[in-house]
């Protein structure tokens, strides 16, 4: 498809949503067609329509979603459809990308790090643990891709501080149990999972990327985290290492470009 149809098709498309009733069985056939098709630029809009409509009827069931995502599915018929469009072992894919990145981007950015703080341990076990719902991975790590934003934004606030144990400045933190949180990643860290040494890397991206840091520098930080241990475990030299399983849909140049475009077309 080229621009000249998406964008009637996505008018189209956030037209029958505003249209359809909540209940309506069309509205969930609509779900169901929306999730299962390969994604398409200029869809952000139709996937933040959906999920803001689904807050309104539940508020926070991002966060149900990682912690009690039986229960709120079982609450929202239309969730459950969602869900049951995605494989848990086939999450890659981009329409679980731009499902992820909408979850952070729309909804997690704007809580602070003490609420993420909290749903760490649920986020994280979503990972490795059985039994996990596809949207409820998907949603988990949305949580934790922002929660590695947050976390570094709090920690060093200057490259200087890259040789300075992260646990001193944890420990003075009054949001949270700073202390509480270490021991945290320090007993998750250390499980043998590809998904769990997948955040572990983008933990370390986030310190490359965001806060500009170099190779060297990043092995001199990891050096200096000695109450961290899990980092000394890490091979940076490593060029098969497992990533998470979602690069930033918006990071895409044709859908990206296409995207900002059109954000104020309505």
């Amino acid at each position: 498809p080229n621009e000249k149809n998406l964008i009637p098709r996505r008018l189209f498309i956030l037209r029958c949503l505003d249209i359809l009733a909540l209940t309506s069985p069309v509205r969930q056939y609509l779900y169901h067609g929306l999730f299962t098709l390969q994604s398409f630029p200029l869809m952000g809009a139709i996937i933040i329509r959906i999920f803001k409509t689904e807050e309104k009827e539940h508020p926070n069931f991002t966060l149900q979603l990682i912690r009690q995502p039986n229960q709120i599915l079982g609450y929202s018929g239309r969730l459950n459809i969602i869900n049951r469009c995605f494989d848990i072992n086939k999450l890659n894919t981009m329409m679980a990308t731009l499902t992820c990145d909408t979850f952070q981007q729309e909804f997690f950015s704007k809580l602070d790090l003490a609420t993420l703080v909290n749903c760490f341990n649920s986020a994280i076990g979503a990972l490795y643990s059985n039994n996990i719902q596809p949207l409820q991975r998907i949603v988990s790590i949305a949580l934790l891709k922002e929660f590695a934003k947050k976390f570094w934004d709090l920690l060093i606030e200057n490259k200087k501080d890259y040789i300075k144990p992260l646990t001193n400045k944890l420990c003075d933190v009054i949001d949270f149990d700073g202390t509480l949180l270490v021991e945290q990643l320090n007993t998750t860290m250390k499980l043998a999972h590809p998904l769990i040494n997948a955040f572990k890397l983008y933990l370390l991206r986030e310190l490359r990327i965001n806060k500009e840091f170099s190779t060297d520098d990043i092995k001199k930080f990891c050096e200096a985290q000695s109450n961290l241990n899990w980092f000394s475990n890490l091979d940076l030299d490593d060029k098969d290492e497992c990533r998470l399983p979602f690069n930033p849909y918006w990071a895409i140049t044709d859908y990206g470009k296409l995207e900002i475009a059109t954000q104020f077309i309505k």
